[in-house]
């Protein structure tokens, strides 16, 4: 039942680098007979979803890894903040659910900013410098060297490919660098 609080510790030792504090001593404290009193706490289940939904739809929005990195910073901050009021929280079963499908939604927005550390400009870039290299060719050896080679470049990249959204200038670069590169092509295939 306490799901929640161990999918935000989880979730917070992720960020931290799997990293943890030492839990206070309790070498110190007197032993009592009496029950400790039951904590007092702001932070419900609910309350503690809603900010975890704050902190998910914020990764969900970062466009770059030094955006989840600072926003990890922030739930690591807050958790640890929080951390007692956390561990007295007695989650239902739905909340641990709703906790789950959350870690998991954070989770692929923060894999899809690993995976899309390629931007659009350094794609561009390497057609470029693919099409000058094709340009460059005296015949068809040479061009179908030149295309290996992109596309090995290509699919090293095909992960962060899949998740990048280049803008209408962006496009319209691409297909103009393409449509230079065929031209070239075809004026290499022309020569005898």
């Amino acid at each position: 039942m306490r799901r929640i609080t161990l999918s935000f510790a989880a979730l917070v030792l992720v960020a931290c680098g799997g990293k943890s504090s030492a839990p206070p001593s309790t070498a110190t404290t007197p032993a009592t007979t009496e029950p400790a009193p039951a904590p007092t706490t702001a932070l419900t289940g609910q309350v503690v979803l809603a900010r975890f939904g704050e902190f998910r739809d914020q990764m969900c929005a970062c466009q770059d890894v030094a955006c989840a990195e600072r926003l990890e910073q922030g739930m690591m901050e807050w958790a640890t903040a929080h951390m007692e009021e956390l561990k007295a929280i007695e989650p239902t079963d739905e909340e641990d659910a709703t906790a789950d499908r959350m870690e998991a939604e954070m989770d692929a927005c923060r894999e899809r900013l690993s995976a899309s550390s390629v931007t659009a400009a350094e794609l561009l870039a390497g057609m470029e410098g693919f099409k000058v290299k094709v340009c460059a060719c005296n015949d068809g050896a040479c061009v179908e060297k030149v295309e290996r080679e992109m596309v090995e470049w290509a699919m090293a990249r095909m992960d962060a490919m899949k998740h990048l959204k280049p803008t209408p200038a962006e496009d319209a670069e691409a297909d103009r660098i393409q449509a230079e590169m065929e031209t070239c092509k075809t004026r290499v295939a022309g020569k005898p």
